[in-house]
């Protein structure tokens, strides 16, 4: 499964964080400095496994496994607000 941002969430970074708002709910989320760097990334469709290695490269004093269950976790909570979507 890949993941890509909604074309319809407005967002800015700010300080190496992101501030994103779903226009439907006008929802607005902040992303940590990791968060902020997966949502780039998700310009464009990755797998969670792509998305772990590019959090290993730039964290590597973290464990893998811990990586895949946080990243999982994002991608959950912003699959649940409709920020994201499978493709």
């Amino acid at each position: 499964m890949r993941y890509i941002q909604n074309k319809d969430v407005a967002w800015r970074m700010v300080d190496h964080e992101a501030v994103l708002v779903e226009p439907t709910t006008s929802l607005v989320v902040g992303l940590s400095t990791s968060g902020a760097l997966l949502w780039e990334f998700l310009e464009n469709a990755h797998t969670v496994d792509e998305m772990v290695d590019l959090l290993q490269q730039r964290f590597d004093d973290q464990l893998r496994e811990q990586l895949q269950t946080d990243t999982q976790a994002f991608l959950d909570e912003l699959m649940r607000e409709s920020l994201l979507v499978e493709t």
